[in-house]
């Protein structure tokens, strides 16, 4: 857990353990709790401001998860006209933040952990806005359940839960990642909608990677894998978009949107958005 490190590395920014596996030096522990589902902690990091750490895996530090939220989003959403948005997982409002930049009328965000939503809301500002917006509903329940039992239409969906793994013991987060449940939640698109899912790290997971891409493939008539280089997550961070119309992804080249790739096959086969 988090806490190990502060006496040991407490003036490192990064460090490497035995595994070369990346770790940041911690300034301050700022929470540190359980809700029904997992151990939240919030912490102040040496030179990346806060960041959030679920079940001891970080999930996004400030120096940098506008980067990940808006490569997510921006791509998706520019020069496009949606009105409604279901957003499955996404608790700390990062993408619901990014949504609202653009002309949407309604923001549905399925967590199942409320906790989240409070810790990211007293911790993180940049969140604040997004929870008090007339135009969001927060829905404090499990995404397989909400998808199996909802009938309802979007124009985009964003999928931004848990990492895949390819784990037996993982059978509840795999779920999640599969076909099937896949065609369950493209049947709440509207006619051309899209689904957009957070995959993984290219080089951390690439059986994610191409797990997806092969689903995508028998679920969508057109998908596109698309990456942006997270630089507190040390890879280059992966999200596919799916739809039954042929898509036009775009980024703005003038922002920090101009290190967003599509990926074809292999990282250096990319070509810039």
């Amino acid at each position: 857990m988090i806490e190990k490190k502060i006496s040991k590395f407490k003036d490192s920014l990064v460090f490497f353990d035995k595994n070369m596996h990346p770790a940041f030096g911690i300034k301050k522990i700022l929470f540190d709790g359980n809700s029904k589902f997992q151990k939240i902690q919030v912490a102040e990091f040496y030179g990346l401001g806060k960041g959030l750490i679920l079940n001891g895996e970080s999930q996004f530090f400030e120096t940098d998860e506008e980067l990940y939220h808006s490569s997510f989003v921006e791509p998706v959403l520019k020069n496009k006209v949606v009105e409604k948005i279901l957003i499955l997982g996404g608790g700390d409002g990062g993408v619901a933040r990014e949504a609202l930049k653009h002309s949407i009328k309604e923001i549905k965000i399925v967590d199942i952990d409320e906790r989240v939503t409070e810790v990211a809301k007293k911790y993180f500002k940049n969140f604040r806005k997004v929870f008090s917006n007339p135009k969001v509903k927060i829905i404090n329940q499990d995404a397989f359940h909400f998808v199996l039992n909802n009938d309802e239409r979007f124009d985009v969906i964003f999928v931004d839960l848990t990492d895949f793994e390819i784990k037996e013991s993982s059978r509840q987060v795999n779920r999640l990642y599969q076909i099937g449940f896949i065609k369950s939640v493209k049947k709440l698109l509207r006619k051309n909608g899209v689904l957009v899912y957070q995959i993984s790290g290219y080089y951390t997971y690439p059986e994610a990677v191409k797990h997806m891409r092969k689903v995508f493939k028998n679920v969508f008539k057109s998908s596109h894998v698309y990456g942006v280089f997270i630089p507190t997550f040390f890879d280059l961070w992966c999200f596919i978009a799916g739809s039954d119309k042929q898509m036009d992804l775009a980024a703005d080249k003038s922002s920090k949107m101009f290190n967003v790739f599509e990926i074809t096959k292999k990282p250096e086969q990319v070509k810039t958005l």
